[in-house]
């Protein structure tokens, strides 16, 4: 399935748009929605925001383990 966007307007870090797949399982038809930013685009920001805050929530110095692009 082709990827389209899904805008957010998140109280805490502010509207940004991620780019959705839906995939679905053949076995049983369940569908699975995968959501991730674009380089250079603001969703890449929010989400970092919002890995922080989680991250402060939860009494961590840094973001819980997600795969982290190479720099």
């Amino acid at each position: 399935m082709r990827p389209v966007g899904k805008r957010f307007d998140h109280p805490l870090v502010g509207r940004f748009e991620l780019r959705t797949e839906v995939l679905t399982l053949p076995e049983d038809q369940q569908t699975i929605a995968v959501y991730d930013a674009l380089p250079g685009t603001p969703g890449v920001a929010a989400l970092a925001r919002l890995r922080a805050l989680a991250a402060s929530a939860h009494g961590r110095s840094d973001g819980p383990a997600l795969h982290r692009p190479s720099r």
